[in-house]
């Protein structure tokens, strides 16, 4: 009977280890999802602000080149 209770103890041990296992590789799983779709919205928000950056620099360019020509056509 001791030998029954300690096997029966033993493999309900076993199936939650085995589920814990399996439950933390579907959280690391998720949380390396979530790490990627964080680090896209970056890169994406990034790209977006170097865009803006780089059209307002034109754009000013565009104005000071368009201010001096005026200027000397006086």
């Amino acid at each position: 009977m001791q030998s029954i209770r300690q096997e029966v103890t033993q493999n309900i041990g076993q199936g939650l280890s085995r589920d814990l296992s399996s439950s933390f590789n579907i959280d690391k799983s998720i949380i390396e999802q979530m790490k990627q779709e964080i680090l896209q919205d970056i890169r994406d928000e990034l790209k977006q602000n170097i865009r803006t950056k780089v059209m307002s620099s034109f754009y000013r360019d565009d104005n000071v080149e368009n201010s001096s020509s005026s200027s000397n056509n006086k």
